[in-house]
């Protein structure tokens, strides 16, 4: 996620490889559905939680940090049953304890051990940790997975329809610096304006200058707070006034002066000593200013004729993109800059703490050992820690006054705003930090609009603003409720069980064992691209509809999001793990082109693969490079479904008019072509015609028809009897019957063989989650798919659900 006003580069690290080993599912069925089956059929058992293994029993030492020496066990249980949850630990005394449920404290639960009175359809695949502290440190349980039997809907990963309620209204716009008040409050600038927010949470607004990008600032001794400007340096009283101290806000340069005779470069932040003195780093030149009570500017350290980080001192210094300053009480000067943070005297020496020069990643450790990706904002605590805003790496990191660097919250390039403990809460390129007097961390969590919260146990919450993403987005790897994604979309299921899905909003696939274990098969999030090549390296636009064929090979219809001005493509992801595009057949000539024309290429709108490996693709070619006043566009409109063999013989299975085809559709998919594509075992391909809200039939021998629904509604019922409302994904079991998203309705359908539709799943027109026994109440759906037996998925706007029927 990038702002073109701040220029934020994004570092694609590689991630590991999850080695993709599938098999021939039968043309998205497996075996016949148990969501079809006879009544009497039993009941569907979710899958059995990963065995957490529990050490022998050893005596526990009684001096000493805290020591875990039997964890936690994870638990299978039925709905409405009791689950207790015990920890046996050592360490010197007392022991303190905190039991989280995805990442977030209990309220209550500070025991040994932690009983929940009754497991509910909404704890399925809850993840349980305890943390065990003493005043020598502190231990994390290995996480404990909570699996709720029965029938009906339960969550499988993610963390679904998760809203939270936050003191302020949506009052941030990109909060880019955050500096305390000194009335327990802190003074947030943002694009154009000053806001204060309290301790509570409390959302002021104290001043707006448009055109503006006010970035850090700091306060003086009067309370009055100083903050860059593009070129300049404004005061901000406590009442709202603004003044010019030094530069021009339209003049760049490096001239020291008095006031606005002076000019500064894209100053990044301002910090105050104890005498009072204002110090600037101004990244453009690679300078540290000082601005004295008079306003007079001077360069302190710096020489823009160095363009690289070099320690030394006064001019022998070099600097290489200054983001963040801040001073402790000894008057010690700390910049970030080029991947490291660094330290300058008061006499003007300046050394490398921590980092190594422009040597962009994420490692913990000591001096320049530790690793940075766009580090920004500074704060420092009294004991002189220094906290730092990792941009990039979407975490807050502490470095001690010997240079040894740790991550204090947020989870290494995996952004989100999910509330939490430790690793398992995530920001989204937080700009800066400080250091609250009550020894709270407050961060500008930049891409969210929000300000966090962070205690000194690493525990994170948001104090103010709506933020950009729900608590429920994100991309974080993980067992479970405390994986994250960002729209996931399609989703289809291998042989051994993993769950492959489109992880639209975070542009890649990722992978759900069947364990819930959730890890990233290929793509970056972040980096919207199409890049071939082995997964770990290849780039996705947004990954939507995906589709299995017999062979293991997993193809998707990759959509650009809107604004990226890029057409679909359909990838392919071998079993090996190599990304390639597949090339789209252009439309035959035909009345829609002058003779000899160049063709028109047909864009990608549905997928579907079968067992024998062919791939199935419904695409649409516009011709409006043929419209004239007499000829518009719309007749010129062409949908096209064509089946593409292993050995890359194309054939035509139908098409909208304008053409010789075997089948042809109706003239309304030639402007609305379908949303969603399913094939059967005996090789019938089904349409959803999303506009026309039905389902259409292309049998083997290219005849087409209506299979169920005629116009728009909510009614089961025998073929055009039922009704739909903006159907889209399609998945077909081994008996023949089709699953339907009836995404207007928020419900999942049946169609039987013979065309009798009945609704599985979600209550028509009730746009809410309900878990539990079926039909329950579904949100937006956004993929489905079934397994070899019979149990049906289908994605949430931030996770997935799997449900079984009696």
């Amino acid at each position: 996620m990038t702002d073109s006003r701040f220029s934020l580069p994004r570092t694609v690290c590689a991630s590991t490889l999850c080695a993709l080993v599938l098999s021939a599912c039968g043309g998205g069925g497996g075996a016949a559905s148990l969501l079809g089956s006879d009544p009497a059929t039993a009941p569907v058992p979710l899958p059995d939680p990963p065995v957490t293994p529990v050490p022998d029993p050893t005596p526990a030492p009684s001096t000493g940090a805290p020591l875990i020496s039997a964890q936690p066990a994870s638990q299978a249980v039925a709905a409405g049953a009791a689950v207790t949850l015990s920890v046996t630990s050592g360490g010197a005394a007392p022991l303190a304890y905190q039991w989280t449920r995805n990442g977030v404290p209990v309220a209550g639960a500070t025991a040994a051990s932690y009983t929940l009175p009754s497991a509910q359809p909404a704890d399925n695949a809850a993840v349980w940790r305890v943390v065990v502290r003493n005043a020598l440190g502190a231990a994390t349980s290995a996480p404990a997975l909570l699996t709720v039997g029965g029938a009906g809907m339960r969550p499988l990963a993610g963390l679904l329809d998760s809203r939270r309620e936050t003191a302020g209204l949506h009052t941030f716009d990109f909060p880019v610096g955050i500096v305390g008040d000194g009335k327990n409050g802190f003074y947030v600038s943002a694009s154009d304006s000053i806001q204060r927010v309290s301790a509570g949470g409390q959302v002021t607004r104290v001043a707006t200058v448009p055109g503006c990008v006010f970035y850090q600032g700091a306060v003086d001794k009067n309370g009055d707070l100083f903050v860059p400007c593009y070129n300049a340096i404004y005061k901000v009283t406590q009442l709202g006034a603004v003044s010019l101290v030094a530069g021009n806000q339209q003049v760049y340069g490096n001239v020291d002066g008095i006031g606005a005779a002076a000019r500064f470069s894209s100053p990044a932040a301002v910090a105050f000593d104890s005498k009072g003195i204002l110090y600037v780093a101004d990244g453009g030149y690679g300078v540290v200013r000082k601005i004295d009570g008079s306003g007079r500017v001077t360069t302190f350290v710096g020489n823009p004729a160095l363009t690289a980080p070099k320690d030394g001192t006064g001019p022998a210094a070099g600097f290489g993109g200054m983001q963040g300053i801040v001073i402790d009480a000894h008057d010690l000067i700390y910049v970030s800059d080029s991947e490291t943070v660094r330290t300058i005297t008061p006499a003007g020496v300046v050394t490398t703490l921590a980092g190594q020069a422009r040597a962009r990643g994420w490692a913990d450790g000591a001096g320049a050992a530790a690793r940075f990706n766009n580090p920004r904002g500074l704060g420092v605590d009294a004991a002189g820690n220094v906290y730092l805003a990792d941009t990039d790496n979407n975490v807050i990191r502490k470095i001690t006054p010997g240079g040894d660097v740790s991550t204090v919250a947020g989870r290494y390039e995996q952004s989100g705003s999910a509330d939490g403990a430790g690793s398992l809460a995530s920001f989204a390129a937080p700009f800066a930090v400080a250091a609250g007097s009550d020894g709270n961390l407050y961060v500008a969590d930049t891409f969210n609009d929000t300000v966090r919260r962070v205690t000194p146990a690493g525990v994170v919450s948001t104090l103010a603003g709506t933020p950009t993403n729900p608590a429920s987005s994100g991309s974080i790897n993980g067992l479970g409720q405390e994986a994250r994604f960002d729209d996931p979309r399609g989703i289809v299921i291998d042989a051994a069980g993993n769950l492959l899905l489109g992880d639209f909003g975070n542009h890649d696939v990722r992978k759900i064992s069947p364990s819930g274990d959730v890890t990233t098969v290929a793509g970056f999030a972040n980096s919207p691209n199409y890049r071939d090549g082995m997964a770990p390296d290849a780039l996705f636009y947004g990954p939507d509809e995906l589709t299995i064929d017999g062979g293991g090979n997993v193809y998707l219809l990759d959509k650009a999001p809107p604004g990226y001005g890029q057409p679909n493509r359909v990838r392919r992801i071998a079993a090996t793990g190599a990304v390639t595009t597949v090339a789209m057949p252009s439309d035959p000539l035909n009345v829609l082109y002058p003779a000899g024309s160049q063709e028109y290429p047909a864009v990608p709108t549905a997928i579907a693969a079968d067992a024998a490996g062919n791939l199935y693709v419904g695409a649409n070619a516009t011709g409006s490079s043929f419209c004239t006043p007499h000829i518009p566009c719309s007749s010129l409109a062409r949908t096209t479904v064509r089946k593409i063999a292993p050995d890359g013989t194309v054939t035509t299975l139908a098409a909208s008019p304008h053409g010789n085809n075997p089948g042809s559709l109706p003239v309304s998919l030639a402007s609305y072509p379908p949303a969603g594509m399913a094939v059967d075992g005996a090789g019938n391909v089904y349409l959803a015609d999303t506009h026309n809200h039905r389902i259409l039939k292309i049998a083997a021998n290219g005849a087409v028809t209506t299979l169920a629904g005629s116009v728009q509604g909510a009614a089961d019922g025998q073929g055009a009897a039922a009704r739909f409302s903006s159907p889209t994904k399609l998945v077909a079991d081994a008996a023949g019957s089709i699953y339907v998203l009836d995404s207007g309705n928020y419900t999942v359908r049946k169609i039987a063989p013979d065309g009798m539709v009945t609704t599985v799943a979600g209550t028509a027109g009730r746009n809410e989650l309900v878990l539990g026994v079926l039909p329950g109440s579904l949100t937006a759906i956004g993929g489905i798919a079934l397994d070899g037996q019979g149990n049906l998925y289908v994605t949430l706007s931030n996770g997935v659900i799997r449900m079984a029927r009696p």
